[in-house]
């Protein structure tokens, strides 16, 4: 993605545990929620990305 999450470290990290746990084998859900504009969308192309960089 270009740019930085300003002010989703907290969630990324959260969703990036439960990619973590998914590799390992673990299944888990996670969900995005809230109000329109807070940045569900981008918070979740950021967890894509990361996924894709894992492979």
């Amino acid at each position: 993605m270009n740019g930085s999450l300003v002010g989703r470290a907290t969630e990324l990290t959260r969703l990036v545990r439960v990619l973590d746990a998914a590799a390992s084998g673990t299944a888990g859900v996670a969900l995005i929620g809230g109000d329109a504009g807070i940045g569900k969308t981008r918070l979740a192309a950021e967890l894509v990305s990361e996924a894709r960089e894992r492979g």
